[in-house]
């Protein structure tokens, strides 16, 4: 009995080694795919909360968005906590410090209603709006919440203040792009559709 029990202890420890043998192997191959779509998503969202923009330079912390050269906002990338767990989205400003645009980069909500801020209708509501003005309806903003998701809401208003807080507002809101020491992302659809390291 004793040297059946080793015996199945032997074989499920090295099933249990194949099989993590095997996990392992899987993510070492998907990794870099992982990270391209997510390289991908962020550069599509930056041509989202920037139409107008051609290339954006990557900061420590924020983007800068460039139109023939020339500053013509900002973006930055923040997290909150929602209903069903972290909502990460990322927030453009351009250089009169109103929002150009937010996107959702990622969360974790409910498909039914807390993913209804993945829609137009919900995150178009901030194109525009200075800083004072993002917070819900009810709490003297501009901005409606989800029906039936006002965590999912709140968490994204959060998000886009804390982007606008910490991530942008010590920025010197000028033309200039002398002191860059930089990535340079090519907006998807963009004419040089290249991808420049500065």
């Amino acid at each position: 009995m004793l040297n059946q029990m080793l015996k199945s202890t032997l074989v499920l420890s090295l099933v249990c080694l194949i099989a993590a043998a095997l996990l392992g192997t899987a993510y070492i191959f998907t990794e870099p795919g992982i990270e391209e779509q997510k390289e991908a998503a962020l550069k599509e969202s930056l041509g989202q909360v920037h139409t107008t923009a051609d290339d954006f330079e990557a900061k420590d912390g924020y983007f800068v968005a460039l139109k023939n050269s020339k500053i013509i906002g900002y973006a930055a990338v923040a997290e909150a906590q929602g209903y069903g767990g972290t909502i990460k989205i990322l927030a453009g400003i351009d250089t009169e410090k109103k929002l150009t645009g937010i996107r959702i980069m990622e969360h974790e909500e409910t498909p039914g209603m807390g993913a209804s801020a993945l829609k137009p209708e919900f995150y178009s509501q901030f194109s525009g709006l200075p800083a004072d003005k993002i917070a819900l309806r009810r709490n003297g903003g501009k901005i409606d919440a989800i029906t039936g998701a006002t965590i999912t809401s709140s968490a994204v208003i959060d998000a886009v203040k804390q982007a606008l807080e910490s991530e942008l507002s010590s920025l010197k809101f000028n033309n200039s792009i002398e002191e860059a020491d930089s990535v340079t992302y090519a907006v998807p659809g963009n004419k040089s559709g290249e991808i420049k390291n500065g």
